[in-house]
C-alpha cells in the first residue's frame, strides 16, 4: 500500500466554536503535531492571515514524534473574531492552507475558530 503521510497538523482547543469570552486578557491554547517532523513554530491570526503572532510552545515530551501544546495570551476586543493556526516544521515546511480531505495525502487546511467578546 502506500505510505500514510502526516501532514503539519494543528488545533485551536480554546475558545472554541461559538464561546463568548469577557473582554480583556484572554489565552488561547491547543496542540499541533507534524508526524516525524518536530513543530518549529505556531502561529495565530484574528485578522484573517493580515498578521500573525507567534505562540508560546511547551517542550515536546518525546521530540519528534509528539504534539506541542501551545499557548498564546491575548487582549480580547468587543465583537466577534475569527482565529486561525498555522503551523511550521522542523525543515521549515509552513502547514498548507488549502483544506483537503485526509485521503489520498492527508488532511491539510488552517483550522479556524469563531468567537464573541463581549463589551
Amino acid at each position: 500500500s502506500d505510505p500514510a503521510i502526516c501532514q503539519i497538523w494543528g488545533r485551536i482547543d480554546y475558545p472554541g466554536d461559538g464561546d463568548d469570552l469577557a473582554a480583556g486578557p484572554a489565552l488561547a491554547a491547543g496542540v499541533a503535531v507534524a508526524g516525524h517532523r518536530s513543530i518549529f513554530r505556531v502561529e495565530l491570526s484574528l485578522d484573517d492571515g493580515a498578521t500573525w503572532t507567534a505562540a508560546q510552545l511547551e517542550p515536546a515530551l518525546n521530540e519528534p514524534f509528539t504534539w506541542v501544546r501551545w499557548a498564546l495570551p491575548f487582549d480580547a476586543q468587543p465583537g466577534e473574531h475569527t482565529m486561525t493556526l498555522r503551523a511550521t516544521d522542523s525543515e521549515g515546511t509552513v502547514m498548507d492552507e488549502r483544506r483537503r480531505p485526509p485521503l489520498p495525502d492527508g488532511a491539510t487546511g488552517w483550522p479556524t475558530r469563531t468567537f464573541n467578546v463581549d463589551s
